[in-house]
């Protein structure tokens, strides 16, 4: 449908945008509030006053109302990406552009609380082609996520990557197929899919198999799945009509892109309780890291709470028409409200702690979310609304550097990047220790795929969760809860899955204590390596052992976040704490009731806790002036862990500590071997 203009707006260019002061709209405030409120208004007057929306509690009727181009051309050489509306009567040659962020629009002006100024902005939108990529930012969301606009961006997507990243995204289509594939069999529809054996297919060595992997939420409602009594038949033919909708729409999807085989866990993994089955999802399990290392694609029904939710949706409409705008350029050119805000950590898949491994591992993510199509490889990232690719930096970068290494040079590689794998490894954990699970046993087994690589890739000693290399550093994990609605709640699972000095024994996410190196005298031994899922699913029981400075306090505060105020406390025992104190605690609902001092008059307490000490920092700016003042020489603060005592040597862990000064510590703070449960 033509959108209406008004004589002013029809003369209305992008050229005429360009000037450093930008162009001077023919109206006042006043005049396009009163256009845009007529039975049949302007378009483009009423876009331009929906703009000024959150501004308009200053608003004057008598304001000019000018518009800029941002970035400005004439300062930057950076993509166009919207339009500025501001509404003043102050003198904008006095006004200045400022750079923000890279990548980011520019600011005029003075800061954006100034009640004589009103502003809103319109971003700029291009046609789907790339003849002007190197001009604007973004194009138009299609209507819907099955448009064949969407199928050529996926198309475009995976053919640049196959072709420019052959060194970070390449595949190994041979090596370790999965058990099973669905075979789609032709390209056309009418086909019935069919599930396969990829040891009775007998695939030649030369052969690359490219298939699609799925990542997707299950829900709650049951669905088709393969199971020992069906298997046999699924193997001539998966009856269509019984699939659920994102399983269909991917199977759709995958033919779409040109691709034969598809794997989907809940066809190509027997499903069900009995020991066949179980069996099989063992074994399956155990193979994460090839299943969807070697898939060709894996696609990501990133929005979707089940899997009869399906892949594909239709869009929401804008909340207000875009209008054309003239240009010198030919491709179409308008102006509308902001793209989707891309908020990858709501999705509900992105909530889920099995898919993390899923995506991680993949190569390619083609992944289908509430703001549009998005992609990410091992190189880059790219979403529908943007016309050109983002650098992706990715999570396992150190990984993939040593798995695509020339095995001469792997050792040297593996030892230069031995200190950035442990620094990825504790961003994996803080992600994905905010993830939900079914199952809270699945803790450790989700993560699986992911710690198979990096011990295969870097040789290191995997300790429930954690690394022998840089055991210390990453014991020094504070839990900080899960969120329940508007309260957060701190809990240490009472079904056993890890052991208490193991971030995967509390459900919530935890964040590691930056910037503490292991004390000299620290000594660790431990038997905890895991070789398959189901040892990590039966892990033993069996302790850490360390030799380190022990110390028992006499009480500290009973709470999940614990500081001190030296002299200044209302609690005796606590004067002689040092304010650089913190402590955090586990989950206080779980300890001992003899061990808690609950009393109205005083602070809530926990009773004789013992301090490990194992990690020190020099920094001095962890001080206060005064603590600095009367600081003894060659004084370092400590961190370690928060212990409650089970037998002579037994302890287990309920939190952790830092900022302890080491001038403080006593000639009886002796150092000895315990071993932590």
């Amino acid at each position: 449908m033509e959108r209406k203009l008004c004589g002013q707006c029809e003369l209305l260019s992008l050229d005429l945008l360009e000037p450093e002061y930008g162009h001077l709209l023919g109206k006042n405030v006043a005049h396009l509030r009163d256009e845009a409120n007529r039975d049949d208004p302007c378009s483009m007057c009423s876009l331009i006053w929906w703009s000024l929306r959150h501004d308009r509690f200053c608003i004057d009727d008598r304001m000019p109302v000018r518009l800029f181009l941002n970035p400005p051309p004439q300062k930057s050489g950076e993509k166009l990406q919207r339009v500025d509306v501001i509404a003043t009567n102050k003198d904008i040659s006095e006004f200045l552009w400022l750079p923000q962020h890279p990548g980011e629009p520019w600011h005029l002006g003075p800061p954006d609380y100034n009640k004589d100024i009103c502003r809103g902005h319109l971003t700029l939108y291009v046609s789907h082609d790339n003849l002007l990529s190197s001009k604007f930012k973004y194009r138009p969301l299609s209507s819907s996520s099955e448009s064949d606009q969407c199928i050529q961006i996926a198309r475009h997507w995976l053919d640049q990557c196959e072709q420019d990243h052959s060194a970070t995204c390449q595949n190994d289509y041979v090596c370790n197929l999965p058990t099973r594939l669905v075979d789609l069999g032709s390209l056309e529809e009418s086909v019935p899919p069919k599930l396969i054996s990829t040891a009775a297919k007998n695939f030649s060595k030369s052969t690359k198999v490219k298939y699609t992997a799925l990542s997707y939420c299950w829900g709650k409602k049951p669905f088709f799945k393969t199971t020992p009594t069906n298997m046999d038949s699924l193997m001539s033919s998966i009856p269509w009509d019984g699939l659920p909708k994102t399983v269909r729409d991917a199977i759709t999807l995958t033919r779409k892109l040109r691709i034969r085989y598809l794997w989907v866990d809940c066809l190509c993994i027997i499903q069900g309780d009995d020991p066949a089955a179980l069996l099989d999802w063992q074994n399956e399990s155990s193979k994460m890291h090839d299943i969807y290392g070697a898939a060709f694609l894996t696609i990501a029904a990133a929005d979707a709470f089940s899997a009869d939710q399906g892949l594909f949706s239709e869009r929401p409409s804008d909340p207000i028409p875009s209008c054309p705008l003239k240009s010198k350029y030919p491709r179409a050119i308008h102006l509308g409200a902001d793209p989707p805000q891309h908020l990858a950590n709501v999705e509900p898949l992105n909530t889920r702690g099995w898919a993390f491994q899923e995506q991680i591992l993949s190569s390619r993510i083609l992944i289908y979310g509430k703001a549009g199509l998005s992609w990410k490889c091992r190189s880059s990232m790219q979403l529908e609304a943007e016309i050109e690719a983002r650098p992706h930096e990715d999570c396992l970068g150190s990984i993939w550097m040593v798995e695509g290494a020339d095995p001469s040079e792997q050792l040297n590689i593996r030892d230069k990047q031995s200190k950035l794998i442990h620094k990825e490894w504790k961003r994996i954990v803080e992600e994905y220790s905010r993830r939900e699970f079914t199952y809270v046993k699945d803790k450790l087994p989700a993560l699986f795929g992911v710690s198979e690589l990096v011990e295969r890739s870097c040789k290191h000693k995997y300790l429930a969760g954690l690394w022998d290399s840089d055991l210390v550093p990453q014991l020094l994990w504070r839990h900080c809860g899960k969120l329940m609605g508007s309260s957060v709640d701190y809990t240490r699972g009472t079904q056993y899955r890890a052991p208490s000095w193991s971030w995967a024994s509390v459900d919530g996410r935890v964040q590691f204590i930056q910037g503490y190196q292991t004390l000299p005298s620290v000594k660790v031994g431990c038997r905890l390596n895991a070789h398959t899922s189901q040892q990590v699913q039966k892990m033993m029981k069996r302790p850490l052992h360390m030799f380190a400075v022990i110390r028992q306090m006499p009480s500290i505060r009973c709470d999940h976040f614990g500081r001190y105020y030296g002299g200044a406390e209302r609690e005796t025992r606590w004067i002689a704490y040092r304010n650089t104190l913190r402590t955090y605690l586990d989950d206080i609902k779980v300890l001992p009731s003899g061990s808690v001092l609950d009393r109205p008059d005083r602070p809530k307490q926990l009773l004789d806790p013992f301090f490990l000490f194992l990690g020190w920092k020099a920094e001095f700016m962890m001080y206060s002036s005064s603590e600095l003042a009367n600081k003894p020489p060659g004084t370092y603060g400590a961190a370690g862990l928060i212990l409650l005592k089970i037998d002579c040597f037994t302890f287990r862990r309920i939190g952790v500590f830092e900022g302890f000064l080491s001038g403080d510590l006593r000639v009886q703070d002796m150092r000895r071997w315990i071993r932590i449960v």
